[in-house]
């Protein structure tokens, strides 16, 4: 990859970053997958458990890594819900980044990143 589309591919992120945040400021707006995972990560952080219920082992989340993760920075005292959109939006930029590159062994760079943005922006709704 040249130095022009390294450049491309930057400000790509810094817009979608940008674009992430401003939305979420905005908005206040949340998943109801994002408010399990919260109370999942909440009780991590607590309790210890992974889990939505205190007085139960079940597994409540889809993704066990990302409740995981969640619950971590909840332990180092970032709130919950505030975790949940930090990972998410840190997993949904490194899934556009892996698209990306992807993207790039087929087509040439501004094809590859309008392809990123148009798949990003889909999964998102």
């Amino acid at each position: 990859m040249n130095n022009n589309s390294k450049l491309r591919f930057s400000w790509f992120l810094v817009v979608a970053t940008l674009f992430y945040l401003t939305f979420w400021i905005q908005t206040d707006w949340t998943i109801e997958d994002g408010m399990i995972v919260a109370r999942v990560a909440r009780n991590f952080a607590t309790y210890g458990i992974l889990s939505y219920n205190t007085t139960s082992w079940v597994s409540s989340c889809t993704s066990t890594l990302f409740a995981f993760i969640t619950g971590l920075l909840a332990l180092i005292g970032i709130p919950p819900l505030a975790a949940t959109k930090i990972v998410g939006m840190s997993a949904a930029l490194m899934g556009g980044w892996i698209l990306y590159k992807a993207a790039l062994g087929i087509q040439c760079p501004r094809h590859a990143s309008i392809t990123t943005a148009c798949i990003c922006c889909y999964q998102q709704q």
